[in-house]
């Protein structure tokens, strides 16, 4: 996996013990953090990375992110860390109110891109947030970043057909350096 061309990262924390001091409690951070990730996600930067050690609030601060960024932004949450691609592509057709009952995994990307590039069209943007991305399986990882931020994903080099989030602790930037 080369995960080089993509240009966007954040670091809520470089600590990796967690602290007494969440980052609630630095409202310039917090302010900071959030100002990064509308700014990514409205230039279409594509992958934004958000780290920190166990406890700093990562979790805490996406959903409180999600509930007060008033956009055209769609976000599309999942944490769980054995979500397959075919699981995402299910998430996502879901969340784009399109039923992909009993459809295969390449037609699921198809309509997937499809819906993507008419939201892009529009100036819509649409953020898949992956927590607890540290423990997501190479594959699905691979699957993600080929299929939705390559250049090939959206015909424009310079836009993404979606906006991913991925947040996990400080190993997930190490794993994302140096991939297998």
């Amino acid at each position: 996996m080369n995960y080089g061309r993509f240009d966007a990262s954040f670091s809520a924390s470089g600590d990796t013990e967690p602290d007494n001091k969440s980052i609630f409690h630095d409202i310039r951070h917090f302010q900071e953090l959030r100002a990064s990730l509308v700014n990514a996600i409205e230039a279409r930067k594509g992958l934004i990375l958000l780290t920190g050690g166990e406890g700093t609030g990562k979790t805490m601060f996406l959903h409180s992110f999600i509930r007060e960024l008033k956009s055209d932004v769609t976000f599309i949450a999942e944490s769980d860390p054995d979500a397959s691609f075919t699981d995402l592509l299910k998430l996502i057709l879901r969340n784009l109110d399109h039923e992909a009952a009993g459809a295969d995994r390449l037609s699921m990307l198809q309509t997937c891109k499809r819906l993507l590039r008419a939201a892009m069209d529009r100036g819509d943007a649409i953020c898949l947030i992956l927590d607890n991305a540290e423990r997501l399986c190479d594959d699905t990882l691979e699957c993600v970043f080929q299929n939705f931020l390559g250049p090939a994903a959206s015909g424009d080099r310079e836009q993404k057909l979606l906006q991913i989030i991925l947040a996990g602790r400080p190993q997930l930037r190490e794993r994302l350096s140096h991939p297998p």
